[in-house]
């Protein structure tokens, strides 16, 4: 079976980065979709295509960066980074159904959106270990920040700190980049969507990732 071809124009892309695709543009301009696979935006989707395909909702939203403010630093914490290592366990302690690996996470360093200053840690001053983490891109020829990693350890979760890493990488995006966008899966137990409201983030779209059932 062939894949279909799902080439993104730029000047599309830009006219509506929500709606023009689930994906950020570096990522969509030449996306190919995958055999078994249909991805279709909330208002183009209807419940027969359940009988064949297995559906996964994601968000998507942007914010503007212009004026953003430095956030204040949590007290007892620190802003610093970690190596691929590092962030691959903090990833998996975060989340019961997402990781990422050591390998893969080398593999997006050589990407041309790795900015070195948009892979933060927020450590605990006192043991060193990681209370929250974010992994960002930027894409200098959409003038575009993605939000890709954004997690909170269990034992630091309601203080703060996932709204701090957000608005400290939006905040180090400015210059850079004109606007940010982000996805999540949508209605996860956690509810990433509140956090990214309260950072700024509108002109959410929903999309339909479909894979067919197997028998």
């Amino acid at each position: 079976m062939k894949r279909e071809s799902q080439r993104m124009r730029k000047a599309d892309y830009m006219r509506d980065p929500c709606g023009a695709s689930p994906l950020p543009y570096w990522k969509a301009k030449d996306f190919r979709l995958p055999p078994g696979m249909k991805i279709v935006k909330d208002s183009d989707f209807h419940p027969g295509l359940l009988a064949r395909y297995e559906d996964t909702p994601y968000f998507k939203a942007m914010a503007p960066l212009a004026g953003r403010e430095r956030p204040e630093l949590p007290a007892g914490l620190e802003a610093s980074t970690a190596d691929d290592a590092g962030f691959s366990e903090h990833i998996g302690a975060c989340y019961a159904d997402e990781w990422i690996s050591a390998g893969d996470l080398r593999r997006e360093r050589a990407l041309p959106v790795y900015d070195p200053a948009l892979w933060l840690a927020l450590r605990d001053r006192r043991t060193g270990g990681i209370a929250a983490s974010g992994i960002a891109q930027l894409d200098p020829a959409a003038g575009e920040g993605v939000l890709d990693w954004i997690q909170v350890s269990p034992d630091w979760r309601r203080r703060g700190l996932g709204q701090f890493i957000v608005r400290e990488l939006l905040f180090r995006m400015q210059g850079k980049a004109a606007f940010v966008t982000v996805s999540g899966k949508a209605g996860d137990e956690t509810r990433p969507d509140l956090l990214y409201q309260s950072c700024g983030f509108s002109g959410w779209t929903l999309w339909h990732i479909l894979r067919e059932k197997r028998n």
